[in-house]
């Protein structure tokens, strides 16, 4: 993912290219690779979901929906609570 979010200067693999002076030229090869990188990860990955899975919509989701959506949840609760609980202050924007 961080890849995928160079060009556009968000987190911190876009500010690393910034700092690094990275052409655009890099930077949109690197979104092109992240792509193809993940649509290389789900195409390699399908045939074996498929095979523990099988056809079965629920147990797809199961296998792979559910596990990732309740992940994310689980990774934006604890990114709230390490905010709410850190004792560094953030800098007013002017």
């Amino acid at each position: 993912m961080h890849l995928c979010l160079r060009p556009f200067g968000a987190g911190d693999a876009g500010q690393a290219a910034q700092l690094l002076g990275l052409s655009l030229l890099l930077q949109l090869l690197g979104l092109a690779i992240g792509v193809g990188g993940m649509f290389l990860h789900a195409r390699v990955f399908a045939p074996h979901m498929a095979r523990h899975a099988g056809a079965d919509p629920r147990l797809r989701n199961a296998m792979t929906l559910f596990p990732w959506l309740y992940g994310m949840i689980a990774s934006v609760l604890l990114s709230i609570l390490s905010l709410a609980i850190s004792p560094a202050e953030l800098p007013a924007r002017r």
